[in-house]
């Protein structure tokens, strides 16, 4: 069965290969999107050839893009547009984690919202309206006293459904529209006195005497951690007094009356008397603001540290698959990257040359089965009778016969101009041998070059010089180092690290179009580089210092060691076998764990000095600060939400 792995956009080579590692199928489909990181860069394709034959698996890239394909093609891994259909597939499990309460009840609470939006809601009694009516809206003073709620202390069975069969009656009677078109009714208006006589008499043994003290609910607030036994009393109490006969008047619904043309509105809008109320109701909304919304404390907590240290000796070996706690030994990756830069030079040498021009030319046997030897000096003609002759002797094998035809064999032989001089620089074409001229093998027997002949020349002549040679490649190489340099980090697969001394640049190839001492009036140089370096992921240093301070930190404390706080210092470097030796230096602290939300809970309606004892009391707090707002606020709101802390 092959593996089918699904490359995410922003997989890296690192992410790949630990993939590879835990796959256990021999043949491995990679499927990737157009903009998946790893088909933009070829080192990380090499590494990937790499780290797969050496799992011995076959990786099999799909994508659609074409030059993700080539580019895969040159490294050698092989590439498809789409998935086979003749194969057995094993997709990728997708693995589901579990989520927070908090982050569930809140997925919970914008489904039901979502709901209960997409239902309309019920219709009021303020859409049924008669054609040509409008809504006559009164306005109700209320006269604003300081009044206490009393709880009866007893209500017979008999008033509560006295209650309920007035509120049936009025429930079964006719609409109030209909009791207005017909201009209202007398046993309605006696229906509607009961009601509101019901709501204005005293209960059962209650007092009605003004000026009685009636029980209070107070709210009591949080004295060093000690709640009041008495009941609280509402906080809207003090802002809304009222009783049950102006609560009673204010739930009559607004009756409907037909359009009358020439009728205004009671209440002018800009009356003083709306403006007195609105303003009144501005007033209290920002009262409510500022003592709902205003308040709250904000803490600084600095918890307690101690600083720790680690030095060590750490390897870093590509042969190595897994972090080795014992030696100190960590996976490496070892990169290497070629770049070639060519460049025309003058050539500035002289001298006196009758130099023959030479090249390369292939001899065919078409005339028998038997070998043909040839002797240095044989003579080869070209098309325009330029006779060029064998450096060497050589034997032409001979020809194969297939299904009753002779099939040519052939050998590759350097030829020499037979007199010096540039006029022997011919370009590529057919030979014959004269030596075989009147016979059989004449025809049988013959010569071609892939290329020009070259390096014919007489008289005074510019050269290529030893010194041009070295000059030009020294320029070359200015240029190319730093351009191979910085295409190599810019490459670098992202996670890993290098470091000073972990890499090599070095020129790898010149190759020249003129030899040095050659008649050349200009010569072309290039110059291939090489970079080569061994990388590491950081994340396994800090789990070998994490494994040996295992003794100090635990389920109460952290370890804070930010990446500028590890040194490295290198040691000693093997790029053949791809290993690294470095000394690496920490200097971290261990935090202690602060648990902000038991704090909340302990520091509630506690005033500083309350909160100071409180931290006082928790040895992972070593410090803290306590700021309330507005300046009126002395304690930390009930609220906590409105507790704000702040770990450091």
């Amino acid at each position: 069965m092959a593996k089918v792995i699904n490359l995410k956009t922003k997989d890296d080579i690192t992410s790949v290969v630990e993939r590879l590692w835990e796959t256990a199928e021999e043949e491995v489909f990679l499927v990737a999107a157009k903009d998946s990181a790893v088909l933009k860069n070829i080192i990380a394709m090499k590494l990937l050839k790499r780290e797969a034959e050496r799992l011995n698996k076959e990786v099999i890239l799909i994508t659609k893009d074409s030059v993700a394909r080539e580019m895969a093609k040159r490294v050698g891994i092989a590439s498809r547009v789409a998935l086979p259909k003749n194969k057995k597939l094993e997709e990728d499990e997708e693995v589901f984690h579990d989520i927070s309460q908090g982050k569930y009840e809140s997925m919970l609470e914008d489904e039901v919202k979502a709901k209960r939006e997409s239902v309309s809601g019920p219709r009021q009694f303020s859409d049924i309206r008669p054609n040509k009516a409008v809504v006559e809206r009164h306005s109700i003073e209320i006269e604003e006293k300081d009044e206490k709620i009393s709880l009866p202390v007893k209500r017979e069975a008999d008033n509560s459904s006295e209650l309920d069969e007035l509120i049936n009656e009025r429930a079964l009677g006719d609409s109030f529209v209909e009791e207005e078109e017909r201009g209202g009714s007398e046993e309605n208006d006696q229906k509607e006195e009961k009601i509101k006589n019901f709501f204005d008499r005293p209960e059962d043994g209650e007092e009605t005497k003004e000026g009685e003290n009636e029980e209070e609910f107070p709210i009591h607030g949080l004295a060093k951690g000690e709640r009041s036994g008495r009941e609280k009393k509402p906080f809207f109490g003090h802002l809304l007094p009222f009783n049950l006969k102006k609560l009673g008047e204010l739930l009559k619904i607004e009756k409907v009356r037909p359009e009358k043309p020439s009728r205004k509105p009671i209440v002018p809008f800009f009356s003083g008397k709306f403006l007195g109320m609105f303003a009144g109701a501005a007033l209290v909304v920002a009262l409510l603001a500022l003592y709902f919304i205003l308040p709250k404390a904000e803490i600084s907590i600095q918890p307690k540290t101690e600083a720790v240290n680690q030095d060590l000796a750490v390897t870093a070996d590509k042969g190595v698959g897994k972090i080795d706690f014992m030696q100190n030994k960590i996976p490496a990756q070892f990169v290497k990257l070629d770049k070639r830069q060519s460049q025309e030079f003058s050539a500035t040498g002289q001298r006196q040359v009758n130099d023959k021009a030479k090249g390369i030319i292939t001899i065919y046997n078409e005339f028998s089965s038997g070998a043909q030897a040839l002797v240095e000096k044989t003579r080869f003609a070209s098309v325009d009778g330029k006779i060029f002759r064998l450096i060497k002797s050589i034997t032409v094998p001979g020809a194969k016969i297939q299904e009753g035809k002779i099939v040519a064999s052939s050998i590759d032989a350097e030829v020499e101009a037979d007199q010096p001089g540039g006029d022997y620089n011919i370009p590529a074409g057919r030979f014959t041998i004269p030596g075989f001229q009147g016979t059989p093998k004449y025809v049988a027997f013959y010569a071609q070059s892939k290329s020009a002949m070259s390096g014919g020349a007489s008289g005074l002549m510019k050269i290529v010089t030893q010194d041009d040679y070295d000059k030009a490649k020294s320029e070359i190489w200015q240029k190319l180092q730093p351009s191979l340099d910085s295409d190599f980090k810019n490459q670098l697969p992202a996670g890993l690290k290098i470091i000073d001394g972990a890499m090599n640049e070095e020129i790898s190839s010149v190759e020249s179009d003129a030899a040095v001492g050659s008649p050349a009036e200009k010569f072309t140089l290039t110059v291939k580089g090489t970079a080569t370096a061994v990388l590491f992921d950081e994340k396994d240093i800090l789990e070998i210092i994490k494994k040996k301070l295992a003794g100090k930190l635990g389920g109460d404390k952290d370890l804070l060691l930010p990446a500028e706080q590890i040194g490295y210092k290198f040691s000693s470097v093997d790029f053949s076998r791809g290993q690294m030796v470095m000394r690496v230096k920490a200097a971290g602290n261990l935090v202690w764990k602060i648990n902000s939300e038991n704090l909340k809970r302990e520091i509630v309606g506690q005033n500083e000095k309350a909160i100071r004892d409180i931290f006082s009391k928790h040895s992972e707090v070593s410090g803290a600060r306590v700021v309330f707002w507005p300046f009126w606020v002395k304690s930390t709101p009930s609220n906590l939400d409105k507790v704000i802390i702040i770990v450091k």
